[in-house]
């Protein structure tokens, strides 16, 4: 059995504990597992065999320190977990790799429309790919231009950060008002008026913005592994609950126009490694493309639950072995629980 030492970055995440317990449970690979994050110690660092507190992802000291960790613990394969450290290592990864160290992250020219969602828009619409309506957003005047392009106030739209993550920062802008018996249901409120948006907006500092129509079918994360040049899983997960933050669950569905537009973009870019795609139904069912994430999907582990273990199929990949091509379990999903640990020391700290 080949072995390999694999760092995975931000291991404080929540599904991170079983990433590590998968990669631990390897059949094909024994892989030892080093652990990363800006944390001194988090919970999912108990389940890997090295710990390691490192810089934010965006920090200039960031790509340094991972490779003195790589060094330190003979690592071979770096996972990042997180849109931040898989940008940064873009940058450096041929520094890892004349060391013998390969960085499952986007090559470095990918990377520069990557890390803003209004430069990835652009030069996919430049691809002639097949995207919903946006507006690249830069002040509230701009804003209430795109409201008006966009139907408002008798249409719906959506605005999202051109620079975030994990569904952070993202809002419905709604003319219709909140009912007393939506309230006392429980429901989280995601959702506001034009008039109330702007007025934080004129308050504050504002950040560049996507506003796109409010498309409100299904939401579907697509797991795409690409080793040795060619595609060798493309695996839609649908979600139980269009939200993403926190993760709900969700289950494999071959949908027919989401594997299509999964397939025709992973055609157009032709990333390597393991990542994700975001793609949402409109009110017809059709698919329309939201996201690139430059990093894998922490909600992977469905996949992986479900009998696919990407994550040893990446560290075949990434050695030279043969990956197995196996049948996809349609319809098998998964839903979170919690799991109670016992507060070491170290995480006290």
């Amino acid at each position: 059995m080949r072995k390999a030492t694999l760092l995975m970055t931000c291991v404080g995440g929540q599904l991170s504990p079983f990433l590590l317990k998968a990669l631990k449970s390897c059949e094909r690979v024994d892989v030892r597992v080093v652990g990363v994050d800006g944390q001194v110690q988090v919970p999912g660092g108990i389940y890997a065999d090295a710990y390691h507190q490192v810089p934010l992802g965006n920090s200039p000291e960031y790509p340094a320190r991972l490779m003195e960790i790589c060094e330190k613990e003979d690592v071979t394969i770096v996972l990042p977990t997180s849109d931040e450290e898989a940008l940064s290592l873009s940058a450096v990864s041929a520094d890892f790799a004349a060391k013998g160290i390969t960085v499952c992250c986007p090559p470095a020219d990918k990377a520069l429309f990557m890390a803003n969602k209004g430069d990835m828009y652009d030069w996919l619409a430049g691809q002639g790919l097949p995207l919903p309506q946006y507006h690249r957003v830069t002040s509230p005047d701009e804003l209430v231009l795109a409201a008006r392009e966009l139907g408002y106030p008798e249409r719906d739209f959506v605005v999202k950060p051109c620079v975030a993550r994990g569904g952070r920062g993202v809002w419905v802008i709604s003319s219709r008002k909140t009912s007393m018996e939506e309230l006392n249901r429980g429901l989280s409120i995601d959702s506001m008026t034009l008039e109330t948006y702007l007025e934080a907006a004129r308050t504050g500092t504002f950040v560049e913005l996507l506003a796109m129509p409010n498309l409100t079918g299904d939401m579907f994360d697509v797991d795409i592994l690409n080793v040795g040049g060619a595609t060798r899983y493309v695996v839609p997960r649908r979600r139980y609950h269009v939200r993403t933050t926190p993760f709900r669950g969700c289950y494999l569905d071959n949908h027919p126009g989401v594997l299509d537009l999964a397939r025709l973009m992973q055609e157009t870019l032709n990333l390597p490694y393991l990542f994700d795609f975001d793609i949402i139904l409109d009110g017809e069912g059709a698919p329309w493309l939201l996201e690139v994430n430059p990093r894998i999907s922490g909600s992977v582990a469905v996949t992986v639950l479900s009998g696919v273990n990407l994550l040893e199929f990446l560290v075949l990949g990434c050695l030279g072995e043969d990956i197995p091509q196996l049948d996809l379990p349609w319809g098998l999903g998964a839903k979170p629980v919690y799991e109670l640990l016992p507060v070491t020391e170290k995480l006290r700290r």
